[in-house]
């Protein structure tokens, strides 16, 4: 804490002394927001970073403040406030990891509000597909943006896209996982899991047994979250 407060004295000394050195002004408003935003004084971060986007709208710390912005409205559940900053973010700095990020977090609150209005299904569908367009997404978004398209054309009841992400997700895990390669498994499990019950709607003997033969290929991979599917799977082998 003390840290903090010697921090705060140092950005607010070069915001008084400094002001014509733009993208060091810039920095130092866009650090006083990250520290208010740590000590949960959430209106004062986003002060702090308004202000930040009306002094200094082309420095590069501009666009985290964006998306600093988003990520504090969408924390709070106000997904409708935070898409415009999330949008301008990605405006600011396309092509780039930020705007990947941003594209996922956009996602995320269409996805939130398609509770209200299904179409914004489509349009979190839309940005998922930006996230796995940016070839400088890294691997764990990459997984993410995959996973929650196929949440999407799941819930817009097109189970053969939803799966087909599932699969891919899982086939991607698998290649490493053969070469050596472990990964973080949240991901391939939220997709298992998903795929299984995808393969059980069908309540015939072919989604059974490639619910069965999924479920031994995730348990070999060490999915032990998945191990609940199987009271599912004996019931409809009971069926």
């Amino acid at each position: 804490e003390g840290k903090d407060e010697e921090a705060e004295k140092i950005y607010l000394k070069i915001l008084k002394e400094y002001p014509d050195f733009k993208e060091l002004a810039a920095e130092a408003l866009y650090e006083l927001a990250v520290l208010s935003g740590k000590k949960g004084e959430t209106q004062k971060a986003l002060s702090v970073l308004a202000d930040l986007s009306e002094k200094f709208p082309e420095q590069s710390h501009c666009s985290e403040g964006y998306f600093f912005r988003g990520d504090i409205l969408s924390e709070n559940s106000e997904y409708e406030k935070a898409i415009p900053f999330f949008m301008k973010a990605s405006v600011k700095r396309p092509g780039s990891l930020l705007a990947a990020a941003s594209f996922g977090r956009l996602g995320d609150c269409y996805f939130a509000l398609s509770s209200k209005d299904s179409s914004n299904l489509v349009k979190a569908a839309d940005c998922y597909r930006k996230v796995l367009d940016s070839p400088l997404a890294p691997i764990d978004i990459r997984e993410q943006a995959m996973f929650k398209l196929g949440r999407c054309e799941e819930k817009l009841g097109d189970y053969g896209a939803a799966l087909a992400k599932y699969r891919e997700l899982i086939y991607n895990y698998e290649a490493d996982w053969n070469r050596g390669l472990k990964r973080d498994v949240l991901w391939l499990s939220k997709s298992g899991d998903s795929a299984i019950k995808i393969y059980l709607r069908k309540g015939n003997e072919d989604g059974l047994e490639m619910a069965e033969k999924l479920y031994s290929k995730l348990l070999e991979m060490g999915v032990d979250t998945i191990k609940q599917m199987s009271q599912n799977i004996d019931a409809l082998r009971e069926k």
